[in-house]
């Protein structure tokens, strides 16, 4: 469910070869719009620190939690 929520509403940044998709505060205001509004995004809160890496061809390279801010370059 937040793969697609991420895919759906993440914020893409090129990193090397591949993407990097996180949630940035956008990216949480398109999420929080989509959901209803800001109550329901507090139910999936815990989880809008992840990330995925995904390749130029479309596969998910890697998939983790945040654990320091993503810089954008």
């Amino acid at each position: 469910m937040m793969l697609d929520y991420l895919d759906r509403f993440g914020t893409a940044e090129r990193c090397g070869g591949s993407e990097r998709i996180f949630f940035d505060k956008a990216s949480r205001r398109r999420l929080a719009k989509h959901m209803g509004g800001d109550a329901a995004l507090r139910s999936v809160e815990r989880w809008l620190g992840i990330y995925a890496v995904v390749g130029d061809n479309g596969n998910i390279v890697t998939v983790g939690h945040r654990t320091r801010r993503h810089r954008l370059s």
